[in-house]
């Protein structure tokens, strides 16, 4: 019912932003040895990877490894890559957003250096075997909102082309080529993206435990606003089959969202809240409002990079727990399989901070939904 969805989506969303503050702001009397561990961390991230490093510790499912060169291009398809994101993660690696005039069939990539080199060898990936790697994932009870590591900035048509990383890549830059086919053999232009392997944290002075204090959705013209602690309704009209209607409101109450920021990169959230939902057979048989209460426990586990030139963080999710009415579902993630919680930005004032996070559902350049979240140390 609309009440469950608006409790599921008040706390997947909290999780999501409140990992956002913990951290992606700093403040103007930071230690000088905080300062210098962030530094260390951007120059780690600024250090030139080696082509054939980056192409030998890769794997790309439905991705052939072949020597030399890819095959010339007739450049009698498209090929658009300004949606590919320019962050990679360790452990995990990166995805691109493809675009084309074209039925892509496949996707020729090779990586090169910031000098120039290439590497020795290419990959000739089938794009639909490498797609069908984003099947069969786990979806949470509280998770709303289904982010890939790129899906952020993709259009509603791209094909995504999904690249995981070895435990050999370590933080630093690397480019890579891209050519997509299609089924006659057509090759599209070469097009070259630039992207950073980030450190896992950043903003070390940051760490510490952290808690929501309320959210702001705006959708469709209009915004709501929910409190921690704070119980928060809509009533709705019923009619029953004797034509006699009655009023029910239905609630959610976020009890607590705490997480806790660790200086090595790492996380754990916990948020818990409880729904005052309708019991939609008994109602309609008394034909006036039966209610019963459902309890909702979220808890994650997972990693942090920060990438302080953009003010912007990313959150990768390892381990998450979900408790439902005292059933609990808990799932591992492999290295490679991580989900991307988020990718954003904040406003720091004082001792509080918000988040906005905008969506663009069909990637038609218009924002569909803006969230903000607040929060307090």
């Amino acid at each position: 019912n609309l009440q469950n969805l608006l409790m599921k989506t008040f706390f997947k969303s909290a999780v999501l932003a409140f990992l956002l503050v913990l951290s992606s702001c700093g403040t103007d009397d930071a230690s000088l040895s905080n300062e210098e561990i962030n530094e260390q961390a951007e120059q780690l991230e600024s250090t030139p990877l080696e082509a054939n490093q980056v192409s030998n510790n890769v794997n790309i499912k439905g991705g052939t490894k072949e020597e030399g060169m890819p095959p010339t291009p007739n450049e009698a398809i498209s090929l658009e890559v300004s949606n590919a994101g320019t962050t990679a993660f360790l452990g995990e690696g990166f995805e691109v957003s493809l675009n084309s005039d074209a039925d892509i069939l496949g996707v020729y990539i090779q990586f090169k250096a910031k000098d120039g080199s290439v590497a020795d060898s290419y990959y000739d990936v089938n794009i639909d075997v490498n797609s069908s790697n984003k099947q069969g994932k786990p979806v949470r009870a509280l998770k709303t909102k289904q982010h890939t590591l790129n899906s952020l900035s993709n259009k509603a048509d791209d094909v995504i082309l999904d690249v995981d990383f070895g435990s050999q890549i370590l933080p630093g830059e690397f480019c890579y080529v891209l050519c997509v086919y299609d089924i006659q053999g057509n090759i599209s232009a070469p097009q070259e993206v630039c992207a950073t392997v980030e450190s896992w944290g950043g903003y070390s002075e940051m760490a510490g435990t952290w808690r929501l204090v309320k959210e702001e959705e705006t959708y469709d013209g209009e915004t709501s606003i929910s409190y921690v602690g704070i119980e928060n309704c809509e009533t709705e009209t019923y009619e029953c089959s004797n034509g006699i209607a009655y009023e029910a409101s239905e609630c959610y109450t976020p009890e607590y969202g705490t997480v806790i920021v660790n200086s090595d990169g790492t996380y754990t959230a916990d948020f818990k809240g409880v729904d005052r939902v309708l019991a939609y057979e008994a109602s309609a048989q008394n034909c006036e409002a039966v209610y019963e209460d459902q309890v909702y426990r979220h808890q994650s586990e997972g990693n942090w990079a920060y990438v302080a030139e953009e003010g912007r963080l990313t959150i990768v999710e390892y381990m998450y727990s979900n408790e439902e009415n005292g059933e609990v579902e808990s799932v591992t993630l492999e290295p490679g399989d991580a989900e991307l919680i988020i990718d954003g930005n904040i406003v720091i004032s004082g001792d509080s901070f918000f988040i906005t996070e905008s969506e663009d559902y069909n990637g038609d350049g218009i924002i569909d939904e803006v969230n903000k979240y607040y929060f307090e140390k």
